[in-house]
């Protein structure tokens, strides 16, 4: 009798370059002549112009259009149907150092939030215990100073950036 137990479970947590395949077009298609097995293939991304891949690519990925032509860290090329690419991957927006804080101070305000609805919930501090309740309590206070410095800060870069 032999048990079934499910694979351990992993987060991929890589960054990746990649473009969304709008077409590719095969060495030699369409045309009445011998073929290097490569094939260009033109990004849906306005901006990048289409590139060749060699034949051992396309043989061993097999690119479809709508897919995504994947580069690791290493240089390693690879091919992604678009569902599970899109499924396990998040565009990494290019952003300035004011949109960052602008973005932090908007997620702790965020978590503020969430431990205030928390702190005020009838029973809460039984359930945590009164220790942790009180630590709960200086951790919201000091949230909210740092959120404050934030907010004073993301002001002030505001303001400098409308001078120049």
């Amino acid at each position: 009798m032999s048990v079934s137990v499910e694979m351990p479970k992993y987060k991929s947590h890589k960054e990746v370059w990649a473009l969304k395949i709008k077409s590719i077009v095969r060495d030699g298609e369409g045309e009445n002549r011998e073929s290097d097995g490569s094939a260009i293939i033109t990004p849906e991304e306005e901006g990048y112009a289409p590139f060749r891949v060699e034949g051992d690519y396309l043989h061993k990925h097999k690119p479809q259009a709508g897919g995504y032509y994947v580069v690791y860290k290493d240089g390693y090329k690879s091919f992604s149907p678009a569902e599970a690419f899109e499924e396990g991957n998040t565009l990494i927006k290019e952003t300035t150092f004011l949109e960052r804080l602008i973005n932090e101070e908007k997620e702790l305000g965020e978590k503020i939030v969430g431990l205030n609805k928390g702190l005020q919930t009838d029973g809460f501090a039984d359930k945590v215990g009164y220790y942790q309740f009180e630590l709960l309590n200086l951790q919201h206070s000091n949230m909210i100073a740092y959120r404050r410095v934030l907010i004073m800060r993301i002001n002030d870069l505001g303001k400098a950036g409308q001078k120049s």
